[in-house]
């Protein structure tokens, strides 16, 4: 059976991947710079390589291409946009296993919001309004033209990294600069508000730039509260927005995975493209579970074997990231006893889990030590800034 390595497998949609293609007898290898991580725990995976931290860039590379002939590995699955990025940056050293990835400057329309943003609006697809600035200057002299409230969203980060939400000139100026330090140049884009809920389209095309698998979630619940990672989610019906973003990913000549993000007005059809993560996204095991199994459609694509479109038709299919995402949500939530979906009871029967699972129990335990670890570590370090404050 042919060999994966999947990178970064502390995250839970590496797991998700461990396990769909360890059920079909894939032999799964984890990568990661965290010795204490889910996937590595998990019984479907093979063995754990430990990579450096991605900041070494060179050494990552290198233990990488090491790996890969010490393991004979087949298929490559980056699951970070960073990784991604440096595979590709680097595709001439990764000829002696496969992948599913597209070329740099395709890559780079999706991983930067800003051009994101210009490659929408030339294709017709709806986007906030957006301001562009090609230094602080431009700022300080347009900002009579700005219309708020806005949102200041870094070019390239995840999550709600770097986000910050400003109601006036002298909030955006501060704001802009002290977010301009670790993420250059943000963009700048209006504050939708209205009736608007979280819409992902997961997509997985080939190296034709053909569907090969898609699947609609709705985002019924996050952390951060106002906007962050889901962490209660389902499956939707919306066939106009499925095919603008198909349409779209082809206009780009997209190749692998792709997580793209909208709000949509169910009541108006009023729709706007929020971004597109270039990589799996950390919300696959719904889909999974009903069938659309993006690991292995990467996998067999990779390894250009022929693969049917697989679409969802099952709807209502909810998927909660219970520890800690939905947990943390229902600690901060001032609206916790009025969720139509309950965080622990009153649940539906079709509702799935992101990590729990009873026939693959240990990254469970093994990923509530990790976020003790990270809490207790992130305590330290606190401890000795204030320590070293005060000398």
């Amino acid at each position: 059976m042919k060999k994966v390595l999947v990178t970064d497998s502390e995250s839970r949609k590496a797991l998700c991947a461990v396990r769909n293609l360890g059920t079909y007898g894939y032999q799964v290898f984890a990568g990661s710079d965290k010795k204490i991580n889910m996937s590595r725990s998990s019984k479907y995976c093979t063995g754990f390589v430990r990579l450096p931290n991605k900041t070494d860039e060179n050494s990552y590379i290198n233990k990488l291409k090491k790996t890969i002939k010490e393991h004979s590995i087949d298929v490559l699955m980056p699951m970070e946009d960073e990784t991604v990025e440096l595979i590709i940056s680097n595709k001439e050293l990764f000829e002696d296993t496969h992948t599913l990835l597209p070329d740099y400057d395709t890559f780079m329309i999706a991983r930067d919001k800003g051009k994101t943003v210009k490659k929408a609006i030339k294709h017709g697809l709806s986007s906030p309004k957006t301001y562009f600035m090609e230094n602080i200057r431009d700022l300080e002299l347009s900002i009579s033209e700005i219309e708020f409230p806005v949102i200041i969203k870094p070019r390239l980060s995840s999550g709600s990294r770097g986000l910050a939400y400003v109601e006036n000139e002298d909030q955006l100026l501060s704001k802009y600069r002290e977010i301009h330090k670790d993420h250059p140049l943000p963009i700048i884009q209006q504050y939708v508000t209205g009736n608007f809920e979280k819409i992902q389209v997961l997509v997985i095309f080939d190296t034709n730039h053909e569907l090969k698998g898609v699947c609609t979630y709705q985002g019924i619940r996050e952390f951060p509260i106002d906007g962050g990672p889901v962490t209660l989610w389902k499956t939707v019906s919306l066939p106009e927005l499925e095919n603008k973003t198909i349409k779209f990913m082809k206009q780009i000549n997209w190749t692998g995975f792709a997580e793209v993000e909208f709000i949509v007005d169910h009541k108006t059809g009023e729709y706007f493209l929020m971004e597109i993560n270039p990589r799996f996204s950390a919300n696959i095991a719904l889909a999974v579970q009903l069938g659309i199994e993006f690991p292995i459609i990467y996998t067999k694509l990779a390894l250009q074997e022929r693969v049917s479109l697989k679409g969802n038709d099952r709807y209502e299919r909810y998927c909660q990231w219970l520890i800690p995402g939905d947990l943390l949500n229902f600690i901060l939530n001032k609206k916790r006893y009025r969720q139509e979906i309950g965080y622990f009871f009153n649940k539906p029967k079709n509702l799935y889990y992101a990590i729990l699972s009873k026939r693959d129990f240990k990254p469970v335990l093994i990923h509530i030590l990790s976020i003790f670890l990270n809490i207790f570590g992130n305590l330290k370090n606190l401890k000795a800034k204030l320590s070293s404050s005060k000398r």
